[in-house]
């Protein structure tokens, strides 16, 4: 967010893992200076991109915005952000079961244009996902959410390798919301394992994320490590009881 040139308009208000802005789609992923515009996408330069010409509103359906999706259409994007994370003034409700199919539609279609979207696109739909998670662990959370671990497991994962280092940097700020979540919904052992090693799969690509030479990344999130392993190893012990 370093230059000046760009409309006031344009201009986040920071504050939150991710940020819609006035004036068209804008993220800014995890504070980390990654622009996602309609006009165009960046790393603090509001020089256009890429562009989107097709609009989508509340009324979109949810076949048109998963189309978008796999397309890497920023506007697809934001209207899924809307329609995943629920009202921002009110409380997260529950996803029903009447809702899921399309939870899972959209999550599919974010994985699936992943590599599509630019950096900040890219940056953008880890936020995207982690919401999904966060809206599973409220109670009565609908009994397909499993099918959702596997496509966010492999946004993380391509999103933690990626070359950016912006984009490792914003998904490693999404993954600490993972390791204490708890799904809203009483699971059979089988589901309970499942969901461990879901997160014991995260952090493998989280370690090797850690590993690289990228300064700002280990300096920031070297402090987490403690944490996340004990975490990670009492799933693996939950595993083998």
């Amino acid at each position: 967010m370093g230059s000046e040139k760009g409309k006031e308009a344009d201009m986040p208000q920071r504050g939150g893992a991710g940020l819609w802005i006035r004036g068209g789609l804008a993220v800014v992923a995890a504070g980390a200076g990654l622009v996602l515009t309609a006009g165009g996408c960046g790393s603090g330069d509001p020089k256009p991109v890429a562009s989107s010409t097709k609009a989508y509103s509340d009324s979109s359906t949810i076949e048109e915005l998963a189309a978008g999706l796999r397309e890497g259409d920023a506007r697809a994007l934001e209207a899924a952000q809307k329609r995943m994370a629920g009202k921002a003034d009110a409380p997260r409700t529950a996803v029903t079961e009447a809702e899921i199919g399309g939870f899972l539609d959209l999550i599919s279609g974010i994985r699936a244009g992943f590599l599509k979207f630019p950096p900040a696109g890219r940056g953008a739909a880890t936020v995207v996902a982690a919401t999904t998670i966060e809206r599973f662990g409220v109670d009565p959370a609908p009994a397909r959410f499993m099918e959702a671990l596997k496509p966010i497991h492999d946004v993380y994962n391509a999103a933690l390798a990626d070359a950016d280092p912006d984009v490792r940097f914003v998904a490693l700020g999404q993954t600490s919301k993972f390791w204490s979540w708890i799904p809203g919904r009483t699971l059979s052992e089988a589901d309970e394992q499942a969901v461990a090693a879901w997160k014991e799969n995260l952090h493998r690509p989280v370690v090797r994320c850690l590993a690289s030479n990228d300064a700002r990344t280990r300096s920031t999130y070297a402090g987490t490590m403690p944490r996340l392993t004990t975490t990670i190893a009492l799933a693996c012990a939950f595993r083998r009881r």
